[in-house]
């Protein structure tokens, strides 16, 4: 596949920053190219790429359910 033709290219590049950060800094490399992790009731939320992950054990915990989700989708493709 030529480059800048796979579809999957931005989540391919986002999944792999995060995945590459430790752990303590993987909900701040998750934020710089999704925006925030939500919380509300209770809940984080962590969306982007049209994947969302909640968790009710943190924003980390949640970006990792997300990173879970995305390895997934790219994995189906």
């Amino acid at each position: 596949m030529p480059i800048g033709r796979d579809p999957m290219g931005a989540l391919r590049s986002i999944l792999a920053s995060v995945e590459a950060a430790d752990q303590q800094h993987k909900a701040q490399v998750f934020q710089q190219f999704c925006g925030p992790v939500t919380f509300n009731a209770g809940t984080y939320r962590a969306k982007c790429c049209r994947i969302v992950a909640t968790c009710t054990a943190g924003e980390v915990a949640a970006v990792e359910a997300w990173a879970r989700k995305a390895r997934e989708a790219i994995d189906q493709k």
